[in-house]
């Protein structure tokens, strides 16, 4: 019981401290025809989503 509660603190733990890192998101994709309507996207979703 008491390995048990250890373990559900460690993983509470490790994701609360995930949320508070969540600031920047990162997209790769290769070049192809996906990548350049993600590109022209790219304008669109900053205006939406500034900082």
């Amino acid at each position: 019981m008491k390995l048990k509660t250890l373990v559900l603190g460690a993983c509470s733990l490790f994701a609360l401290a995930s949320l508070a890192n969540a600031e920047t998101l990162t997209i790769a994709t290769v070049n192809n025809g996906d990548m350049v309507r993600m590109q022209k996207l790219t304008d669109d979703f900053t205006k939406k989503n500034p900082g």
